[in-house]
């Protein structure tokens, strides 16, 4: 086995994109199969997220999910649709393309529908800023204007709140640095269904420390009516598995 890290995560994914381009790869005679490692980072989140699935079985709260996965075939967006006791709650991670692609927003609009769900929570890179006048330090029009488009129907349809924007105001804050064009700008949204929006409590941008972009920490409390449910001793189970949510863009 030889273990290569790549110290810059887009090397990493193009030597994974071209390798699954060119199928099957041979060394001298020897297959030679590519695999992503798992970070700290990850590890962690995964194990944490096995004592929340071993605290709700205790508890008998019912939960699961409702639909295979959907992703694109480049691996940009996953989402999943998940039951927690009789609320239904599609979950989306998204890294769009750094072009104007509106097919990119243009697909997930068309899978969501597909979920039938009570919510929709998404969190991603969208290589744009929703409004340029709030989240870019230059102002300038958008490069990607079909893709925005594409992006600001989606909201429309399925009525996703910016949960900054609505906390936050007119606050001005970014996530990422382009050092091509000296700009600072706001790339990383926590978008949710309007109902949903109303659990969010605190959202929060964090300083930049493992990426080159500025995590965005959300908060949040699930009402009894959404599959939350108070038992002695263990507070609202809920809001338990939703803390998988409490994390980071970027």
């Amino acid at each position: 086995m030889i273990i290569t890290r790549l110290l810059n995560y887009r090397d990493r994914d193009a030597a994974l994109h071209l390798a699954r381009e060119k199928g099957p790869l041979q060394y001298q005679g020897a297959a030679v199969s590519l695999f992503p490692d798992f970070t700290p980072t990850v590890q962690e989140a995964r194990r944490k997220f096995s004592e929340v699935q071993a605290t709700l079985r205790s508890l008998g709260v019912r939960y699961g999910t409702l639909h295979p996965a959907r992703t694109d075939g480049d691996g940009r967006y996953m989402m999943v649709a998940g039951l927690l006791d009789s609320c239904k709650i599609l979950l989306l991670n998204a890294y769009a393309p750094n072009i104007d692609a509106p097919e990119f927003f243009q697909d997930i609009h068309s899978h969501i529908g597909l979920f039938h769900v009570d919510h929709v929570l998404v969190r991603g890179d969208f290589n744009l800023a929703m409004d340029t006048a709030m989240d870019t330090t230059s102002h300038a029009p958008t490069s990607k204007p079909c893709s925005l488009r594409a992006l600001k129907d989606l909201c429309n349809t399925f009525t996703l709140l910016d949960l900054w924007r609505l906390f936050g105001t007119d606050t001005l804050a970014y996530t990422f640095l382009s050092v091509y064009h000296g700009t600072w700008l706001c790339i990383d949204y926590w978008l949710f269904t309007s109902a949903a929006a109303q659990w969010i409590t605190a959202v929060r941008h964090l300083p930049q420390t493992r990426s080159d972009h500025s995590p965005v920490l959300i908060t949040l409390s699930v009402p009894a009516t959404c599959g939350a449910r108070e038992v002695p001793g263990h507070g609202t189970v809920g809001r338990s598995i939703l803390r998988i949510l409490k994390g980071s863009n970027g």
